[in-house]
């Protein structure tokens, strides 16, 4: 166990007032001369007050909820701060911070959920080439997984490996990484609320020298994951077969070098039952020019919002 998942262990065990005294010391000790142990502190407490709420007005999504914050913070029954845990967060961040935090709420509150945080760091990882045909896996490109500074890669984005992806040899002047989110599990906007599907990747070209075009792209659908395949064609066909597509597209000049970070938003109606990701990166020009590109540090999260954050994106 490393020292940041040991450190939020424990201070999830003392906001929940089950640390023992020896560890109230120690965890003392360790905030009054780590800020960055306050800010993993501050992050529990949100954390565990949106999750809270969130199970809250989706009963029926505590289960899912339940493993998603097992990941991180390892609980979801959220209970009032104890006396030491509350004086813990008064000295932290004083005393209009604490009272946000422990103070239930009136007014909603937007969510922020993680659905991938992929940095790629299992070299081990392959994909099958071609559009998925379920949910949960990546597809697209043939490519590998390749460590930072080895043959020819440069330096990661986040951590040591990141993915290439090969050119294609004919047909798209861009390689594509798919994903498809099965929503089926995940909660429904309840009144007055919105949910979008946020993506965010960067890109770093393996040859730089030449003008490079990287895209996201995000569209969902009504049908299941499974059935998604038979309706995917060029992204100029797509609107008649989604309910919301949405694209961000960047020529990133010769003279502009390093990582190239893109992000994107969908709105994801409550008739909306899975999301295609797509992440593509090439030339425009002739295939003899077409070279290996880089994906790293690849995110994507479920907002939820009480009020629609962009005109045009209200849902039914």
């Amino acid at each position: 166990m490393n020292d940041e998942t040991q450190l939020c262990e424990g201070l999830t065990r003392y906001v929940a007032g089950d640390c023992d005294p020896k560890e109230v010391q120690e965890l003392s000790a360790r905030l009054e001369s780590d800020p960055a142990a306050c800010d993993l502190l501050a992050e529990i407490l949100m954390q565990g007050v949106a999750l809270r709420e969130l199970a809250q007005a989706h009963p029926k999504w505590v289960q899912a909820t339940s493993r998603i914050a097992q990941r991180r913070l390892g609980w979801l029954s959220w209970r009032p701060l104890t006396a030491a845990a509350a004086g813990l967060v008064l000295g932290c961040f004083g005393a209009s911070v604490a009272w946000a935090l422990v103070t239930p709420k009136t007014t909603p509150v937007s969510i922020s959920l993680p659905l991938i945080d992929e940095s790629f760091e299992n070299p081990d990882l392959t994909w099958p080439a071609g559009f998925p045909n379920h949910a949960g896996k990546w597809r697209g490109q043939p490519g590998r997984v390749v460590l930072e500074k080895v043959d020819a890669a440069p330096e990661a984005k986040d951590a040591a490996y990141m993915l290439q992806l090969d050119p294609t040899s004919v047909g798209f002047h861009r390689s594509y990484l798919f994903r498809i989110i099965d929503l089926k599990d995940l909660p429904l906007p309840a009144a007055g609320e919105t949910r979008q599907i946020e993506l965010t990747g960067s890109f770093h070209a393996a040859s730089p020298g030449e003008d490079e075009r990287y895209t996201l792209r995000m569209a969902s659908f009504t049908q299941t994951p499974e059935e998604i395949r038979d309706l995917w064609a060029t992204w100029d066909e797509m609107d008649d077969r989604t309910l919301t597509l949405v694209k961000n597209a960047q020529t990133i000049p010769a003279s502009v070098t390093g990582w190239q970070t893109l992000s994107a938003s969908v709105a994801v109606p409550r008739n909306a039952r899975c999301v295609v990701i797509s992440l593509g990166a090439g030339r425009d020009e002739s295939k003899n020019k077409r070279t290996p590109h880089y994906i790293d540090d690849v995110h994507v999260r479920l907002l939820i919002s009480p009020h629609t954050p962009f005109p045009g994106t209200e849902q039914p």
